[in-house]
């Protein structure tokens, strides 16, 4: 990966580029990349692309985030697409995420 090779300017315009042209890999190392970076809005931005094209990992990610941001509800919301969209270890990450942000772990 190009992130391996320190070259985050590099990785994050290749990332960009994926995302334009529609791949949902490049939209979702996008969204991380950008969160690495502090760029919050971004980031939410590229998982609620993923989110709404019924990526489940998409999903997780944008609810993680929106917990980190205050919005319980958004986030709960997300979790819960997570774990209807995904396979078994999404969604008991969704799950957890889910129990954490409610105070049930």
């Amino acid at each position: 990966m190009l992130e391996q090779q320190r070259d985050l300017d590099g990785a994050l315009e290749a990332y960009r580029r994926a995302h334009e042209l529609g791949n949902i890999h490049g939209t979702l190392r996008l969204g991380s990349l950008l969160a690495q970076r502090g760029d919050v809005g971004g980031a939410l931005a590229a998982y609620r692309h993923a989110d709404q094209r019924g990526n489940a990992v998409g999903s997780l990610n944008l609810g993680r985030l929106l917990a980190d941001q205050g919005d319980q509800n958004g986030a709960i919301a997300a979790f819960r697409r997570a774990r209807e969209r995904g396979d078994r270890e999404v969604s008991q990450a969704a799950r957890a995420a889910w129990m954490k942000l409610i105070g049930g772990e």
